[in-house]
């Protein structure tokens, strides 16, 4: 490992443990924590005897779980085990690429690790509480255990990659197409040698089956539960022509900033063609599988920038193949400049936080909780259908934290308080009252309506409430020519204050 690609991953390293707390807790992570928190045995029996807790494997959550006892359920401990799994991931990847780019080349070159460093989208996704980042790393290290074992097949090196595809297939269900394109790929390799072919993918294919055995009932819930045919009309366009916009500069800077948005989104198509160009061999068939799988994504409906993180070392690799040298040097030159264009627009826009595509990562939770937990010590009530809410005011009160004798989950989902309601639990528990309630509504994504009802509960029982709207999604009108069925709110932090006239005896 050359001495750039170990000062790149080291100032990433610093980057995120110094900038990690400007960046809220979304919801999936607030989930995602919440549910870690049960006992081992729980969580496998939600996916030996049922469909599942996620819609994902249990893999990480484990990790999680193993986590959180060992930080003490920590808040600024939450996102360690994910960044060190992206960073990780990150080395995975450069390593691919000096192997399969060496040929002609030296090594990484002296532009890829920056390039690989200075990747926006991994910077937001790469350090969340969730999957993500544990996917990103099992599909680095297949990829390399692949090539090793591909250029020489022994049993160990076997043993080895299937231990690591188990893993990924236990993180993820999508791992099963990955795992197809790698079948292909062998195939490609030794399409003159059938032998070959039979002596080993028929038994790894037979050993992944059976390891997969407690996973194929969840598995087969998931795939006719959740999978969905794409949406047809603008959204069929508009979510993979975002979903690819934001791989290259991240969801900080809107595409609708049609001023910078237009110019950026040209230069990352450009880029993927270059690197189509610029790329042989291996390096271009990783990057055709990762275009299959990003297609793939999109005809089950299941394409979200979210999931990318999954499948984006295959397009990592070639783009870290295709600036480190060779042929070309004019074309590579331009991809070079498309990527730091691309890049450092992504990275300024998360410096500026003024432009985000998907604010949530600095809508005002922590404050609103803060807030929230003065109203509620001189004995309001609080009511919210924000997971992230509910993880702030967590910590507010002291629920979590090293003080703690243990991490037992967070309020409006496992941990219980007197006058703290979510708003389904609120509204099913017959909508109790106090003198003073505050209300805290954020983007309702799992139950359209919820936050409705319970307005309309309080202002039967309350005066009319003191509004304070927090944050104004700058492309809502955007979202909802293209994207109706998201239904989200122009503002996406509400805050409303009621007195009620009656409260229960």
């Amino acid at each position: 490992m050359s001495k750039a690609w170990l000062a790149a991953l080291l100032l990433l390293t610093v980057t995120f443990i110094v900038t990690e707390p400007l960046f809220d807790f979304i919801d999936d992570e607030a989930t995602i924590v919440n549910d870690a928190a049960d006992p081992v045995h729980v969580t496998l029996a939600k996916y030996l005897t049922a469909s599942g807790q996620h819609e994902h494997p249990p893999l990480y959550d484990l990790v999680l779980h193993f986590w959180l006892t060992v930080a003490g359920g920590r808040m600024r401990w939450l996102r360690i085990p994910s960044i060190a799994f992206y960073i990780l991931g990150l080395s995975a990847i450069g390593m691919a690429v000096a192997r399969i780019g060496s040929s002609g080349t030296s090594g990484m070159g002296r532009a890829a690790p920056w390039i690989l460093a200075l990747w926006p989208f991994g910077f937001h996704f790469g350090q969340v509480a969730a999957w993500y980042s544990l996917s990103f790393l099992l599909v680095g290290a297949l990829t390399i255990f692949f090539f090793e074992f591909a250029d020489s097949p022994n049993w160990p090196r076997l043993i080895r990659l299937l231990v690591t595809a188990a893993a990924l297939l236990y993180t993820n269900y999508y791992g099963w197409a990955l795992l197809a394109c790698l079948a292909i790929d062998f195939s490609i390799r030794r399409r003159d040698d059938w032998r070959s072919l039979v002596r080993w993918l028929i038994p790894s294919s037979v050993a992944l089956a059976l390891i997969y055995l407690p996973m194929w009932k969840p598995f087969i819930a998931e795939v006719f539960g959740v999978v969905q045919p794409p949406q047809v009309g603008k959204a069929l366009v508009a979510e993979p022509a975002f979903c690819l916009y934001s791989l290259f500069v991240s969801e900080s800077v809107a595409p609708w900033y049609s001023w910078i948005g237009v110019p950026l989104g040209i230069a990352s198509v450009a880029c993927v063609i270059l690197s189509l160009k610029l790329c042989q061999g291996a390096a271009r068939r990783f990057l055709i599988y990762f275009l299959i799988l990003f297609a793939g994504m999109d005809v089950l409906g299941i394409l979200e920038t979210k999931r990318l993180l999954l499948i984006a070392p295959w397009l990592l690799i070639p783009i870290g193949v295709a600036v480190s040298g060779g042929n070309h040097l004019r074309v590579r030159n331009v991809l070079i400049c498309l990527l730091a264009i691309t890049f450092l627009s992504g990275c300024a826009g998360i410096g500026l936080r003024k432009y985000y595509a998907a604010p949530r990562w600095v809508e005002p939770w922590p404050a609103v909780a803060s807030n929230a937990a003065a109203e509620w010590r001189k004995g309001g009530t609080i009511i919210s259908n924000s997971p992230s809410f509910f993880l702030y005011l967590t910590y507010d009160l002291g629920l979590a934290g090293p003080d703690r004798a243990k991490f037992a989950g967070l309020l409006g989902k496992s941990l219980r308080e007197s006058n703290i309601y979510a708003m389904d639990d609120w509204l099913a528990q017959g909508s109790p009252v106090t003198t003073e309630i505050l209300l805290a509504k954020g983007v309702e994504f799992s139950e359209p309506g919820i936050a409705e009802q319970a307005e309309t509960a309080l202002t039967k029982r309350c005066e009319a409430p003191q509004v304070a709207k927090l944050y104004q999604d700058p492309g809502y009108e955007l979202k909802e020519r293209f994207f109706p069925g998201l239904r989200q709110p122009e503002w996406r932090v509400e805050v409303r204050k009621y007195l009620c006239r009656q409260a229960p005896h």
